[in-house]
């Protein structure tokens, strides 16, 4: 068996793997793929043996592998050149891609491509797309580049802009801005629409974060995509827990109506109030369209009549069954007002205004800024003091759900 074929083959084979067809000596999964394709031929204690002599640690470019490397590499070249020279008709994309190839500097790219992913933080894969991105278009790459080096733009809280206007001011093609304002990838960890123009392009801009999803200028920026929650930090639980607290309470109030004599004595008695609080999945929900169900609203009336509890201990009950799902001493929310029959008085001002807000605060107060970024070109920067009411519309409430998951809890918005 010729071993140096063997190795030549494996690493030819290695090759088409990868995303530029080419074998990165410094990449451990490139090694990888090698190591996988001499194991279909040989022993694994031959291929350590083999790789220990290829490729020393201390010396990452050893000669012998990369002559290897390069023996692959000219053979494709050759394929290349007799192509060039056939004389053949070539699409237009075909001829942009080798010009922006035959005019890059080398060096150039690889120092943009080591910044992509140890400054800014990307993948390997996405941050491959970006930097052929960067060089397709040799006339604007000393541009884009020198950008990059001096990064400038920055973000401001109570804007409501579009990705690109907010990203013009970096002076950088139109073309580049639009198409990096939408590219976005699933691989771990993911980024959105939007969100690795935003890594890039500002100030300081990297994608990893210690509270946030990116940094920028060294502020921690949460990004919400379209419909986004306000969930996902500590003080906020599962709905179901505002559910118990509301049955319980309706509950006690129950007991305290049956066990009275006026009332139990009563020729009407019992008035259509039930001895056990309804357990229903949706049974206290608080919100404009579901409210006229809630059963704290339905016997509130009665329970009031017959002294049993005041509206005041309604307003109370409401705010508990919130602050059951809100548990973080922070959340900073009033009772609501309530009319004579213990009832809310204005349900929608209540939940998309008073409650919102106070929910948006507490999910606001775990970062600098929060950009809303739905895919559709938008983008609101806001922070702890911005009045999201302004800026943001609700697409979906919280709900009081028995056995409903956390994500029932939160809030979902969009920009307005």
């Amino acid at each position: 068996m010729d071993i140096s074929k063997v190795i030549s083959d494996a690493v030819d084979n290695a090759s088409y793997q990868t995303s530029n067809g080419m074998i990165d000596l410094e990449d451990p999964n490139h090694l990888f793929l090698v190591r996988e394709e001499l194991e279909k031929h040989l022993s694994a204690e031959i291929v350590d043996s083999i790789l220990y002599n290829i490729y020393n640690p201390n010396n990452k470019k050893d000669a012998k592998l990369v002559e290897i490397a390069m023996k692959v590499e000219q053979s494709k070249i050759n394929d290349i050149m007799d192509y060039l020279n056939s004389g053949k008709i070539f699409r237009a994309d075909v001829v942009n891609q080798m010009h922006a190839l035959a005019s890059r500097d080398q060096m150039v790219y690889d120092e943009t491509l080591t910044f992509l992913q140890d400054t800014v933080g990307f993948p390997s894969g996405p941050s491959e797309v970006i930097c052929d991105k960067i060089f397709a278009d040799p006339s604007e790459v000393q541009n884009i580049v020198g950008y990059l080096n001096k990064r400038t733009l920055t973000l401001k809280a109570g804007t409501s802009t579009t990705v690109t206007s907010a990203l013009s001011g970096a002076g950088l093609p139109s073309t580049f801005v639009n198409w990096l304002s939408t590219y976005h990838w699933a691989a771990n960890p993911s980024t959105g629409r939007g969100e690795a123009a935003l890594a890039l392009l500002c100030k300081g801009g990297k994608k990893e974060s210690s509270g946030g999803d990116v940094t920028i200028d060294g502020k921690e920026v949460e990004v919400k995509g379209k419909g986004g929650r306000l969930r996902g930090f500590s003080g906020v639980g599962n709905p179901e827990a505002g559910h118990k607290v509301s049955m319980d309470g309706l509950q006690k109030l129950l007991d305290k109506f049956h066990k009275n004599k006026k009332v139990n004595t009563h020729k009407d008695y019992p008035f259509d109030v039930p001895t056990k609080a309804p357990a229903g999945t949706t049974d206290y929900q608080i919100s404009k369209n579901s409210y006229s169900n809630n059963m704290i609203a339905k016997y509130s009336p009665t329970l009031i009549k017959h002294k049993i509890a005041k509206k005041k201990d309604f307003a109370d009950l409401y705010l508990n069954s919130i602050k059951g799902v809100y548990t973080d001493s922070k959340f900073d929310l009033k009772a609501p007002s309530v009319d004579a029959e213990g009832k809310i008085k204005n349900v929608a001002t209540y939940v998309d205004v008073d409650w919102f807000k106070a929910a948006y605060k507490l999910y606001a107060a775990h970062v600098d800024l929060i950009a809303i970024i739905p895919g559709d070109g938008k983008l609101v920067i806001l922070d702890v003091n911005s009045n999201p009411t302004q800026f943001l519309k609700i697409t979906s409430r919280p709900g009081f759900n028995k056995g409903g998951g956390s994500f029932g809890s939160a809030f979902s918005i969009d920009p307005k």
